[in-house]
């Protein structure tokens, strides 16, 4: 941008964070990444997590921790369904077609692939704007 380029500049899932804000400043501004979640969704449990992460380890989750506790409570949901047996866990959480999450809502294909919605992030006025990517994955 310094350099007076003038075109769409889109990135990965990595540039949400706040650390990229900090560091390109203003060069952000309308920069456009993909996110697997909103992070600003209106959901309590994730508002609740990302309070619980900050108090804990200081920093904001980023979108593997904030996976990464929905993996945990999909196990910790086997776990309590099927008792402490492998085999129907795994079971129990293959047949799984959803699972609502603090990342919202969790779809799953025939190959346990999440395929749920994404969003866009946005950089406008120095912060992240989400909205959903849209398509049908049915």
């Amino acid at each position: 941008r310094e350099l007076g380029m003038d075109y769409p500049v889109f990135t990965s899932d990595r540039g949400v964070n706040p650390l990229f804000l900090e560091t390109a400043g203003e060069n952000a501004e309308g920069i456009v990444m993909t996110c697997q979640y909103n992070p600003k969704a209106d959901i309590p449990e994730l508002k609740q997590f990302q309070k619980n992460y900050k108090e804990r380890f200081g920093i904001e989750p980023d979108v593997f921790a904030a996976h990464a506790y929905d993996g945990m409570n999909i196990t910790i949901d086997a776990i309590q369904e099927m008792g402490l047996n492998r085999a129907l866990i795994r079971d129990y959480m293959t047949s799984l077609k959803s699972y609502q999450g603090i990342t919202g809502e969790i779809v799953l294909d025939g190959s346990w692939n999440d395929v749920g919605r994404i969003f866009m992030a946005e950089i406008k006025d120095g912060d992240f704007h989400f909205t959903p990517a849209t398509w049908d994955f049915q």
